[in-house]
């Protein structure tokens, strides 16, 4: 069995001729033939090997992607760095995108801040002036319903700053050609948000320093005459007179005298002195300071005296004997109703607008709605299937059969001619050769002779006569030709859109790239615009950047090729 098989094989003739049916030309036809095979296999193996071990990067476009379908193809890390959604609409307002909402501290909402509190401080003033039938003390913290006053005015200054700066807010426009991922919009989102929380609060804390400065420098003179005494001597020609404040303990930590002149920090305790003719308080109320200017010792003051875990307003309450002093809900001492301690200045509560906590939350299904992708585009390197390969295969197969068909046997014969030439079997070739003039003549008509003998459809076998092969080889010859003419002229004629990246392009190169393929295609595929375009806030520090710099990081030119 293996004897008759390599006999077949070995007899094996692929290319058997009607016309050709000397030995010699068989054996000739059977080389042919084993050199044919043979070409065939490796062409074969190699396009095998070829489609199933080589990758490409492959450009995949998905049309009116969904949310679902982006976020899948942003969860794949490969895919993130070369994904591209153009947005339909470049811009988006903040407000469609973000919710924010403060949660103020609980004084501002307090009991404390109530007209009824104000009310009951009056009635403890008027209280201790029909007891002594005199004017109250200045330190008596009944005198310290303007403080009160003061506070309720900063509360809500700070909650009608903050109201505007959100309305200023949730209008800037989010700008972008290119849709941002769920961490890259997640990220930027709170980028803005904190910036917009520190512009807030520097921007009052610059103004209330404005305010502070203002006053100091120009010593105004208070209503409750905190930062000046007034005196009046002789009479009946009474003499009134001025003289700067000074106060004890001016600090914790030091006991020397503060003079208003020269320090606006000057402060001592607010207390009960039921006895204007005292000097010693009967009660100080801890944390609590009156000084030279209300605002001054406000904000050094600190709110322990009013929550439910101190004893300092039962004290005061019992101290005073009015009813109405004790009916008041105390400030919650407890840490989950308070990022703040109990002895947190005031001041340091300013400097975050009173506000405990937001509730922030960013939307990324509105904003991919409001950008309206059109279409999503990425790379992604991958091999052939094997379908596809075996597809490609037998797409070239049938070409490759045909150009191996009229190649090899013409390729073998002119071997086989030249070796026999060599070997002096065709003495009149050699001496053919001899002549200059008649050997191109000679050969150009073996050439053509040789076209005009081509038979691709010689077969011994069939029933079809030679003379109807011969036009059906010319015609088929003549379509091939004229099939090759055509793809050549369409693939040189077509054009096709490369996307072309320069990582880290100079300006010089910028420049080049600007002038030979146009300002406006370059600028719509710099890669610049794949990040958004400053915000509001950002813009105050970029006012000026040149689209070069914008697209220094990485850019896509698209190029005609």
């Amino acid at each position: 069995m293996t004897v008759l098989a390599w006999h077949s094989l070995h007899d094996l003739n692929l290319f058997k001729s009607s016309i050709r049916q000397q030995p010699s030309d068989i054996k000739q036809q059977q080389w042919t033939t084993r050199i044919y095979i043979s070409l065939v296999a490796l062409a074969l193996v190699i396009l095998t090997l070829y489609g199933i071990l080589s990758v490409e990067t492959k450009l995949i476009e998905v049309t009116k992607p969904s949310l679902g379908t982006v976020q899948q193809l942003q969860s794949q890390v490969s895919l993130v760095s070369s994904l591209q959604c153009p947005c339909t609409q470049l811009t988006v307002p903040y407000e469609k995108l973000v919710q924010l909402q403060p949660f103020y501290h609980q004084i501002c909402s307090s009991d404390f801040l109530s007209d009824r509190w104000i009310n009951s401080l009056y009635n403890v003033m008027k209280a201790i002036m029909s007891l002594n039938s005199a004017s109250v003390s200045t330190l008596d913290f009944s005198q310290t319903q303007s403080v009160f006053g003061l506070l309720k005015a900063i509360c809500n200054l700070c909650n009608e700053t903050i109201t505007n700066s959100l309305q200023t807010f949730t209008q800037t426009q989010l700008v972008g050609a290119q849709l941002l991922t769920a961490d890259q919009f997640e990220n930027q989102m709170l980028s803005n948000i904190n910036q917009f929380k520190l512009e807030t609060a520097n921007g009052m804390l610059h103004f209330l320093q404005v305010m502070r400065n203002i006053t100091h420098v120009n010593q105004i003179l208070t209503g409750a005459s905190t930062n000046f005494f007034m005196g009046i001597t002789g009479s009946p020609n009474y003499n009134a007179s001025l003289s700067i404040a000074y106060y004890d303990n001016s600090n914790d930590t030091s006991s020397d005298i503060c003079s208003c002149a020269n320090d606006s920090s000057c402060k001592t305790n607010w207390g009960v002195f039921l006895n204007t003719s005292a000097y010693t308080p009967a009660y100080s109320v801890p944390g609590f300071y009156l000084g030279c200017f209300p605002v001054e010792s406000l904000l050094q003051s600190t709110l322990e005296c009013f929550y439910d875990n101190q004893d300092c307003l039962t004290i005061m309450y019992k101290l005073y004997n009015v009813s109405s002093f004790n009916n008041f809900t105390r400030l919650n001492s407890s840490s989950d109703a308070s990022r703040f301690t109990i002895h947190s200045t005031i001041g340091s509560i300013f400097e975050e607008m009173f506000i405990e906590s937001w509730k922030e939350s960013t939307n990324y299904s509105s904003y991919f709605a409001q950008c309206q992708p059109a279409s999503c585009s990425y790379k992604a390197v991958r091999r052939d299937s094997l379908l596809e390969t075996i597809t490609r295969i037998i797409g070239l197969i049938g070409g490759l059969f045909v150009s191996l068909r009229i190649l090899v046997p013409f390729l073998v014969m002119v071997c086989a001619r030249i070796i026999r030439s060599r070997m002096s079997w065709h003495q009149q070739i050699m001496i053919e050769s001899t002549s200059p003039q008649s050997r191109p003549v000679t050969i150009g008509t073996k050439i053509l002779d040789w076209f005009k003998k081509l038979n691709v459809f010689d077969d011994t076998e069939s029933m079809v006569s030679i003379e109807q092969q011969y036009p059906a080889t010319r015609v088929y010859l003549l379509l091939l030709v004229i099939a090759s003419l055509i793809l050549i002229l369409y693939t040189s004629l077509t054009y096709n859109t490369n996307t072309i990246i320069i990582a880290s392009p100079s300006r010089e190169q910028y420049q080049q790239l600007q002038q030979r393929y146009g300002l406006d295609a370059f600028l719509q595929q710099a890669r610049a615009l794949q990040a958004p375009l400053p915000t509001r806030a950002s813009l105050l520090v970029e006012p000026r950047q040149s689209a070069w710099i914008r697209a220094r990081q990485q850019a896509q030119v698209i190029i005609r090729q």
